[in-house]
């Protein structure tokens, strides 16, 4: 990577990594970069908002992803649900 940072707010309506495996990314929450630049973070849930974390939490089961992103190739991808 070219350590190109893009900076994504609040009102941002969509970016590069906004779908995956026909899912919308709802509550993105770690990411760690491995040694060969691919990029994997994690997904806190696939099923609520942040608005409905408390409904999340009472759930008590995981609802979340790990995620993916492989630079070179632009490939992005669930691995672990």
């Amino acid at each position: 990577p070219d350590g190109t940072v893009a900076k994504v707010t609040d009102e941002t309506n969509r970016s590069l990594l906004s779908v995956i495996d026909d899912s919308r990314l709802r509550l993105p929450d770690d990411l760690d970069i491995a040694p060969d630049g691919r990029i994997f973070f994690s997904e806190a849930t696939i099923r609520y908002e942040m608005s409905e974390w408390a409904v999340d939490a009472l759930e008590g089961r995981g609802n979340g992803r790990l995620i993916c992103h492989d630079p070179r190739t632009g490939s992005t991808r669930t691995i672990l649900r």
